[in-house]
């Protein structure tokens, strides 16, 4: 039986809410090319009000631990690691599954194990604990040609460059921590192009298979 490739992508808790002038998608229009949420101050404080705690910004050290975390969690979930990329908001990867494994469940395992990753190496957030919004994307990646397009597009997001060692890789995060975090947040724009529910994360919601 042949590998599926996958493209998956999920947000960081709170960085991007309905309602934000950057476009997402709901459960409502959660359809291939359908609509996405129109702009709304008033959706966009609700959403805000009901945070459990600060909107989750990975930090650069973050960012790379991710990287190089994330083709162990392919090994362990059995598929194929391709690539990812992690941005301060949200995070990409490109693997390969057998057929009969959906994307959504293989998006759900990498938050699950991520969020695990993430709380022993730099401890368990406030609140309900959620590192990521619920939801996300995961589509499935039919040709080569799609499959050259969309592997370019993650490296080139990557923090650290594909075969970087990794003393090297976090030695240069540490030396450029401090000048990130003074600088601020970056605002990736329009590179999360298709999210679903990029909503705040129900308490327990990560250990839950939502299909």
């Amino acid at each position: 039986m042949g590998l599926t490739a996958w493209h998956i992508t999920f947000g960081t808790y709170g960085a991007r809410l309905h309602g934000d002038p950057r476009l997402t998608v709901d459960r409502v229009r959660n359809e291939f090319n359908g609509p996405y949420v129109e702009p709304s101050a008033a959706r966009h404080a609700l959403a805000k009000a009901a945070l459990t705690h600060p909107p989750v910004r990975l930090s650069r050290i973050q960012r790379v631990f991710l990287e190089q975390t994330i083709p162990a969690m392919c090994i362990r979930g059995g598929w194929r690691y391709d690539t990812c990329a992690c941005a301060r908001d949200h995070a990409h990867t490109l693997l390969r599954a057998d057929a009969v494994t959906h994307g959504k469940r293989i998006r759900h395992w990498l938050k699950r194990w991520l969020t695990e990753a993430l709380d022993r190496e730099f401890g368990r957030r406030p609140g309900d604990g959620a590192w990521w919004a619920e939801g996300g994307s995961n589509r499935v990646v039919h040709d080569d040609d799609y499959l050259r397009t969309v592997t370019e597009y993650i490296d080139a997001q990557r923090t650290v460059r594909r075969g970087a060692g990794d003393v090297a890789a976090v030695a240069e995060a540490e030396e450029e921590e401090c000048e990130e975090e003074e600088i601020g947040p970056t605002r990736p724009g329009s590179l999360l192009r298709r999210e679903t529910d990029i909503g705040p994360t129900r308490p327990g919601s990560l250990g839950r298979f939502r299909p």
